[in-house]
């Protein structure tokens, strides 16, 4: 005689330091129908939501069902004890003339400008002539003592970046989440649980956040886009694209507060 749905022993689960938390409960069903729709409440007062299902049909014609909840188990962590913060670093190749030090790199290897071959860029040689003890050293050209550019060719430089990403998990979503969205900000919200200084002459630019369904609850990632050596241009990223112009970064929902400057 069949007794499905039968629970089997071996529950598992996770949380994280957001505090959400993820269960699955395994069933054994009799039938495939059984197994697409028998949804069962978690187990009692685990608060969890109904996310989704695995089956998998034994060596005996029943069912294996794996149902998996996730959510908040109560109230979201308060203050520090919740967020997640994490700097990855990147990089890219950018125009050589963005470096902060254009005018002595023109000067010392210019000028930037069309060459013989048609190409605008560095010359082939530079200006100055070679004197018959450096043109050795140097590599140059023996019959007329030019110096080879050594940045003949070159037209980019390698530019260290980084996204900066705070992650928290929440009943409500704050309403001014999307406040400062395209704004350039100085200090990032939560920059300190990172332990590390500021990059110096470095800002920040908000981007848009990610927002995920989590159960009962929502998942939240917002990022910040570090900027190169001289920083975002304060005047190109001055207005945000949505909401307010005075709250720039930071964003709050009761007596959650997840960040500001």
């Amino acid at each position: 005689m069949s007794t499905s749905p039968f629970r089997m022993l071996g529950a598992r689960g996770a949380s994280d330091t957001t505090g959400l938390a993820k269960l699955t409960v395994s069933w054994e069903v009799d039938t495939l129908a059984d197994a697409l729709t028998y949804t069962p409440r978690p187990p009692d007062g685990v608060q969890l939501l109904y996310k989704d299902r695995v089956y998998a049909e034994t060596e005996t014609g029943s069912w294996k069902l794996d149902l998996n909840y996730e959510g908040l188990h109560g109230d979201a962590p308060r203050g520090d004890d919740g967020i997640e913060v994490s700097l990855k670093g990147s990089d890219s190749q950018e125009p050589i003339k963005s470096n902060p030090n254009w005018a002595e790199l023109n000067a010392t290897y210019g000028p930037w400008e069309k060459q013989e071959d048609g190409v605008v860029g560095f010359p082939e040689f530079l200006r100055q002539k070679a004197s018959s003890t450096n043109v050795h050293a140097g590599g140059g050209n023996t019959t007329t003592g030019q110096i080879p550019n050594e940045l003949y060719g070159v037209d980019s430089w390698l530019v260290a970046e980084g996204m900066y990403e705070v992650r928290m998990t929440v009943r409500i979503v704050p309403n001014n989440l999307l406040d400062g969205v395209g704004v350039a900000v100085a200090v990032p919200p939560y920059w300190r649980l990172l332990g590390i200084p500021l990059p110096k002459g470095r800002n920040f630019l908000k981007l848009m956040p990610d927002v995920t369904r989590k159960g009962n609850a929502k998942s939240i990632s917002m990022r910040f886009k570090m900027s190169g050596p001289r920083g975002v241009n304060p005047l190109v990223y001055k207005e945000p694209q949505f909401g307010s112009s005075t709250r720039a970064a930071g964003l709050s929902t009761g007596s959650l507060t997840t960040g500001g400057l």
